[in-house]
């Protein structure tokens, strides 16, 4: 008698038991992954866990105010939320980007009688274009969020965010390419509707790099601005 009445309270809690986790998984709701998210993350991911990353672009201004439109061409090299990038014309110019902004103005040596560098350091903060730029590729997961729209077409991903945190940016816009799983542009709008896009034309992941590149050394002729 004792054993059925211990066989039977067994079988009541495995009952139970079989209840509980039939109401938990009618109650439940099933998260499903964006697959065209996770390969995004995939892909930006890739330029961070290389040594350094070497972009051929060409960086196009629209300022809306002005209805100006200006083209560069230049190299976008990156390293571990480190940026440096250059163009040679219409004018040479530097950007450096690590921790703080620093931009470096070449003189025309046609038309300028002052040999010396123009060099004006900034905050990060204040020149958020290529800091937001840094972050995207050392920390993807940040800017999904969500307000985070993610569109497909082709074989084309784009990754689009309204007002990134603690800037005062606008409008962030990667384009994926997922055939070549790379970075095929980068739009950013500014507070006065000014659209910066990097268009990249080359992509290469390179095994070293100087960390020379990323480090503002100071020449005699240099001439410091104030930002």
């Amino acid at each position: 008698m004792v054993k059925w009445k211990f066989c039977l309270k067994k079988v009541l809690i495995l009952v139970a038991v079989f209840a509980a986790s039939l109401s938990f998984a009618g109650t439940a709701k099933t998260i499903k992954s964006d697959p065209n998210k996770a390969l995004a993350i995939e892909i930006l991911k890739k330029y961070n866990s290389a040594t350094a990353v070497e972009m051929q672009t060409t960086k196009q201004v629209t300022k809306a105010t002005l209805g100006t439109t200006s083209d560069a061409e230049g190299v976008l090299l990156y390293s571990k939320n480190k940026i440096h990038f250059s163009t040679e014309k219409p004018t040479k110019t530097e950007i450096i980007y690590n921790k703080n902004v620093w931009v470096i103005e070449y003189p025309d040596l046609d038309f300028d009688d002052q040999p010396g560098r123009k060099v004006t350091m900034f905050d990060s903060s204040k020149l958020p274009l290529i800091k937001t730029i840094a972050e995207l590729l050392s920390s993807p997961e940040k800017f999904f969020t969500s307000d985070t729209v993610i569109s497909v077409k082709d074989d084309l991903v784009s990754i689009e965010s309204e007002k990134i945190k603690s800037t005062s940016l606008k409008k962030f816009v990667v384009i994926l390419n997922k055939k070549d799983k790379l970075i095929s542009s980068i739009l950013l709008t500014d507070d006065l509707n000014t659209d910066t896009i990097f268009k990249i034309q080359k992509t290469n992941f390179l095994k070293t790099v100087s960390q020379k590149k990323f480090t503002y050394k100071k020449i005699k002729t240099d001439e410091t601005l104030k930002p």
